[in-house]
């Protein structure tokens, strides 16, 4: 039959890394980012506003992506300078669509949280480690011509479990065509 669907492509995101995210990493800064995960129906497969956890500042060796020599869990949210890190492992299939809200700083309602990007692929686009989005392919940061509001070499990394499956720590994704 010519009109088969083809199969779905199952990949496990290991972590979304959010690089020159604000001018200025603090934590109030951190806090105020909220990570939605939608799958291809548009429903919600996880949302960081639900994790009620303390977020990490991470230390210099561990931001630069070292591997750990013991398999303990890593917290779900660390940051430093210049990266915002959500560690969700979770498995997924075909399109996602990424939303990042930010909350007002009087977070009274959770309705007021307002969308400031957007992302939307297909997991046959992502290489076996994952997939990198500068500044210019994000929904939202992209009308940003003049940098007043997102960094010129803001970027969000999505890693993945190797399609192999993990055998070796996972490594950072490179960004060599992220430009000013």
């Amino acid at each position: 039959d010519i009109f088969t669907t083809p199969q779905k492509i199952k990949r496990v995101i290991e972590k979304i890394i959010f690089q020159n995210l604000f001018f200025e990493n603090s934590s109030k800064n951190v806090q105020s980012i909220i990570l939605v995960l939608l799958n291809s129906k548009f429903e919600v497969i996880y949302d960081s506003s639900s994790l009620n956890t303390k977020i990490n500042k991470a230390s210099a060796d561990n931001s630069k992506g070292n591997a750990n020599t013991n398999d303990k869990k890593p917290p779900p949210i660390t940051y430093n300078k210049t990266e915002i890190c959500f560690n969700i492992r979770m498995p997924v299939e075909d399109d996602i669509t990424l939303k990042v809200y930010k909350v007002p700083k009087l977070m009274i309602m959770q309705s007021q949280r307002k969308e400031i990007f957007r992302i939307s692929f297909n997991m046959l686009f992502c290489n076996n480690y994952g997939v990198a989005f500068p500044k210019w392919d994000i929904d939202g940061p992209h009308k940003d011509i003049n940098n007043e509001k997102f960094p010129s070499k803001m970027c969000v990394c999505v890693e993945m479990e190797p399609t192999s499956g993990r055998k070796k720590p996972i490594g950072r994704l490179k960004i060599n065509d992220v430009q000013d």
